[in-house]
């Protein structure tokens, strides 16, 4: 025919026609035993979605890794991009690099910080923000590859939490030992077990909360506290047609 192109790869003939009238160009592979097109657009589709879920997932799975490193480990898997800060601050503070930017290679996920003059504190400030975004960055994609789970009955008996999150909330049975405050290095991990819970109970706080052993009152008072964990859950309830959380 006219304008087509064979091409035979992997034991397949692959036919090339080009449309000008689309400017593009169209594959078809044809079998030449049977001497038939099979059309590249569902086997594509169906790869596309295939590749995005795995991909998907391996992100999950880097972030949740990630938070559990200690500074030193973390740090390897970064990188680091020091500046000079901009805007007000004294004359001492655009003089050096005092500025802090960690980029997770493997999420994506990044933390910075340029408060400070020192370098030192705005490292730590910035990794603290890091690891806030993974908790973040893990639990948005588990939302996405899990999708909505099936309705769950509030009064459905609680769960063992993990022991990070059972101490941050102050659960019945919490392992002993020191609190998990907002400043401690388990607090991002505690709130990816947290945004965990409430992804396989689609944001549903009654649910969560009766999953947890608590009250919904508090578990709302938990998530309230924390600015940017409140923005993910109320970006995710509004996904699903539910109201959002306010601070009291």
């Amino acid at each position: 025919c006219e304008g087509i192109m064979a091409v035979r790869w992997c034991g397949v003939v692959v036919a090339v026609r080009r449309c000008p009238s689309f400017f593009s160009t169209t594959i078809q592979c044809c079998n030449i035993r049977r001497g038939c097109a099979i059309p590249l657009s569902a086997r594509a589709s169906a790869s596309a979605s295939a590749a995005s879920t795995s991909s998907t997932s391996s992100v999950v799975d880097a972030a949740k890794r990630a938070l559990k490193m200690n500074d030193a480990e973390l740090q390897k898997e970064c990188k680091v991009e020091t500046m000079r800060g901009s805007g007000p601050g004294g004359q001492h503070r655009n003089k050096t690099e005092s500025c802090v930017r960690y980029t997770h290679l493997k999420t994506g996920a990044t933390g910075a910080a340029g408060e400070e003059r020192s370098q030192a504190l705005n490292r730590a400030r910035a990794l603290r923000r890091l690891r806030t975004n993974l908790s973040l960055l893990g639990a948005s994609a588990t939302a996405e590859t899990e999708g909505p789970s099936s309705s769950s009955s509030s009064s459905e008996a609680p769960t063992t939490p993990p022991a990070e999150l059972a101490k941050w909330l102050r659960l019945p049975g919490a392992p002993k030992g020191d609190q998990i405050g907002r400043k401690s290095r388990d607090y991002p991990v505690a709130v990816s077990q947290l945004l965990d819970v409430l992804v396989s109970h689609d944001f549903a706080l009654s649910d969560a909360s009766s999953s947890l052993g608590m009250s919904t009152g508090a578990l709302s008072k938990a998530i309230t506290s924390d600015r940017d964990l409140l923005s993910r859950v109320n970006q995710e309830r509004q996904k699903r047609g539910i109201r959002g959380l306010k601070v009291k």
